[in-house]
């Protein structure tokens, strides 16, 4: 895992300077080696994460043999072994052990999108054929590695980090305020944009060509997620996810430095640890956090399953001073976000980093195999109308079900799974934890309808689904894994020098997640099924009537304890200036003692933290 910057130019050569300037925000990503290349109007940096062949020869940018293809790669390429030994028969030879060098004489034999659709990874780098004049720019199919790009009339800077662009062309930034209102809501950027009018990122599973002769620019996507049902038993698609599971958790042990796993107490990291540990020869690492309180995190379930594995197993405690951190780690990730647990997913990653290179998480189960309660939802009021039929008699069996509901506790809810039918897409894809349409009106002098407009247009852009809840899985991929989870994930991790590879965000098993069909996702109200029903054979047999904990903090005691501090970044001179605060309502309705509140509270600090170091 590394750190990738750059800079094109049409005429104007490019100075070192600037791009050690660009590479000086991307220590933490790759602290182990730093280079410049210059070719007149091109300079191209990279700082090294050592992981793979850690010799000097495996030193980035790196050139082909006649130097006509130079490439900087952040990511991991699984199965760089496999198609050396192809580009080998082809008559390539190597002069590295690196997945990097599988990336040059791939792109030499096969061209870009071949290369795209034959490798599996994470990655996202910037590759030049000085040849033809063109240069690539790349992304991992989820999006895993950032790429992050800034166009003008004659030149283009790229980076892994948006810091490294804002650095030299800070002054020249203008502030989004479409992303601001998406942020308010869904507490991240919405890629392909970012906090900067000037700046955006490269799409998922996108390849970008700029020719550098007439600058002419072409963008395609080479690969895409699509559901295709078979006809699988139960016990087919058990052994099926077991098996590919196994073999995306094989692929992502190859390193040539120790690894580690992330352990919540959950099924997702649960299933990682355990099925790594049963075909482990050695003691394999393990890594919780917790908060002292047992009603939120799930060390004991974690410690359980480190106990039937034998794991070295490792646990941190944190408690309401920790929340210092935050404005360093806003600081880092360079834009407004408000995940609250990006500050448990900081602190175990420096824990980690501090034993390992590389860990392996949990992240993608949820999304793959229908983990959260508004995926369960849809389900259950998709199964609803197939078993109703018209309005009619949907509005019927609602009435019955009230008057039983008064004297049966615990039955379904008919009348919820109506109503969530007649939501419209950006409502079912809201999440709840930000401003609402609703209170964005109330407390913002500003405000726009671009988040919704936003998040209808992700709901209507996925194709060929049979379900409505196939589509909100499908979206969440583009919204909230994309935006949040996997920005948490990837800024915390590298900002602590660590590698996070993720077994579930793999391209055959999400294919053959998306072939199941969601009646064997979803089974007696149960969400998740067929993880949770491996879960019983790895984790614990009683896994299916386990409550369902985010990884998150103890907000609003947090907040509380930090009321002081929280209140002067609210109502700091940079909010005001900002001009969409209604100072006196979010005084007057919001800052109140209330737990239910606290969740936008946060939202409104990290984006006064992000102002007070950027705007």
């Amino acid at each position: 895992m590394c750190g990738i910057a750059g800079i094109i130019r049409k005429t104007e050569l490019v100075r070192r300077a600037e791009i050690e300037t660009m590479c000086s925000l991307l220590q933490e990503r790759g602290p182990d080696h730093q280079d410049v290349y210059l070719r007149d109007n091109v300079g191209i940096g990279h700082t090294r994460l050592s992981v793979i062949d850690l010799s000097t020869n495996a030193h980035q940018p790196m050139l082909n043999e006649d130097s006509s293809i130079v490439v900087s790669f952040n990511g991991e390429i699984y199965n760089f072994l496999f198609l050396k030994k192809e580009l080998q028969s082809l008559g390539f030879t190597f002069r590295t052990n690196s997945d990097t060098e599988v990336l040059l004489n791939g792109f030499k034999a096969w061209g870009i999108e071949i290369l795209l659709n034959k490798i599996d990874g994470m990655f996202a780098f910037a590759l030049i054929d000085f040849n033809k004049g063109e240069v690539f720019f790349a992304r991992d199919p989820f999006g895993k590695k950032p790429l992050y790009l800034y166009k003008s009339s004659n030149e283009w800077l790229f980076a892994s980090s948006i810091n490294s662009i804002y650095e030299l062309k800070g002054l020249g930034l203008s502030i989004n305020t479409n992303t601001i209102d998406y942020f308010l809501t869904e507490l991240a950027s919405p890629q392909p944009n970012t906090i900067w009018k000037e700046i955006e990122q490269l799409r998922p599973a996108h390849y970008l060509r700029l020719d550098m002769a007439t600058w002419e620019v072409d963008e395609k996507r080479y690969w895409e997620l699509k559901c295709q049902h078979d006809n699988y038993s139960e016990e087919e698609a058990l052994e099926l996810i077991e098996n590919k599971l196994l073999e995306s958790i094989k692929k992502r042990t190859v390193a040539d430095v120790p690894i580690g796993c992330f352990l919540s107490g959950g099924i997702d990291s649960g299933l990682i640890a355990s099925i790594l540990a049963s075909n482990s020869s050695e003691k394999i690492k393990t890594y919780s956090v917790g908060f002292g309180d047992p009603t939120l995190d799930e060390l004991e379930d974690s410690r359980k399953v480190a106990n039937r594995y034998n794991t070295d197993h490792h646990e941190i405690i944190l408690d309401s001073g920790d929340i210092g951190v935050l404005s360093n780690l806003i600081g880092y990730i360079g834009e407004p976000f408000a995940d609250m647990s990006m500050i448990p997913t900081y602190y175990i990653s420096k824990y980690i980093g501090n034993h390992v290179k590389v860990a392996l998480s949990g992240d993608g189960g949820d999304e793959m195999f229908g983990g959260y309660n508004d995926y369960l939802l849809s389900a259950e009021s998709e199964f609803f109308d197939e078993k109703y039929g018209s309005t009619f008699i949907k509005s019927i069996a609602v009435l019955k079900d009230k008057i039983q509901s008064r004297f049966q506790r615990g039955r379904r809810n008919l009348g919820a799974y109506q109503e969530y039918s007649r939501l419209r897409p950006h409502q079912k894809l809201y999440r709840g934890i930000g401003f609402s349409y609703e209170e964005k009106n109330t407390f913002f002098l500003k405000s726009n309808t671009f988040c919704e407009d936003w998040l209808d247009r992700k709901w209507r852009g996925i194709k060929s689904v049979k379900s409505n809840t196939e589509r909100l899985m499908l979206s969440s991929l583009e919204t909230r894994l994309l935006n949040s989870y996997l920005v948490k994930v990837d800024r915390m991790s590298m900002m602590n020098s660590l590698e996070v590879r993720s077994p579930f965000l793999d391209k055959g098993l999400a294919k053959l997640a998306y072939s199941i069909p969601i009646s064997l996702k979803f089974k007696g109200e149960v969400s998740k099924y067929l993880l949770k029903k491996l879960g019983e054979k790895y984790l614990d047999p009683d896994i299916q009537n386990r409550p369902k904990k985010g990884f998150t903090i103890p907000m609003h005691d947090w907040i509380q304890k930090n009321q002081k501090w929280v209140f002067e970044v609210i109502m700091s001179d940079k909010m005001t200036e900002l001009g969409v605060l209604n100072r006196s309502k979010i005084e007057k309705q919001l800052m109140k003692s209330n737990p239910q509140n606290a969740s936008k509270i946060w939202v409104l600090v990290s984006l006064g933290l992000w102002l007070d170091r950027y705007y």
